[in-house]
């Protein structure tokens, strides 16, 4: 009984100490997010649908890799929300430009993955695989503009094609980031 009389004290005490205050102090409720993840996703079928992610849901990590004869140096950005998941790895971008995904998932070059909910199979991934040509008559499967990049943080926006193994495309437009890195 002493115990809980002493709960209680504690309580109204915090209570009135909280009520107490003036009103022009204001305590933050939230603080800004650092990293943030915008994009429109189209899948076949399915209306465009808006793709966010924050602090909580994406990160922003720059790895060294070494094959032989070379060091490559990765930017690995991956945001996911309620119902899905995007990854950019972008290989060796050191400075502000604009770059192009290129198809397939290989550790050398720059590219997109999605993976979604689909009714049909739990998690398909949808690689950046969907080719076309490019000004310079390359190959690509679409293009990421670096706006700001240092040691500490990457701003960007990027448009994508991706294919599934049964040819399904998804296309991902207005897709920008803006965080900071961790080591």
């Amino acid at each position: 009984m002493g115990t809980k009389i002493i709960y209680l004290f504690v309580f109204a005490c915090s209570l009135l100490s909280v009520s107490c205050k003036k009103s022009s102090q204001q305590i933050p409720t939230t603080t800004p997010a650092i990293n943030i993840f915008k994009a429109v996703i189209a899948v076949p079928g399915n209306d465009k649908r808006g793709f966010r992610s924050t602090d909580s849901t994406s990160i922003i990590k720059r790895v060294e890799y070494y094959p032989p004869g070379r060091k490559d140096s990765v930017i690995i950005i991956r945001a996911a929300d309620a119902i899905g998941e995007i990854t950019l790895n972008l290989v060796n971008i050191s400075s502000t430009g604009t770059y192009y995904f290129k198809p397939g998932k290989h550790f050398r070059v720059s590219f997109c993955d999605y993976s979604g909910l689909d009714i049909l199979s739990d998690y398909p991934v949808y690689y950046s695989t969907s080719q076309t040509v490019d000004s310079g008559n390359s190959i690509t499967s679409g293009t990421f503009t670096i706006h700001k990049i240092n040691s500490l943080e990457i701003e960007g926006s990027f448009s994508a094609t991706m294919g599934y193994l049964d040819g399904t495309k998804v296309e991902i437009e207005d897709g920008t980031f803006r965080g900071k890195f961790i080591y």
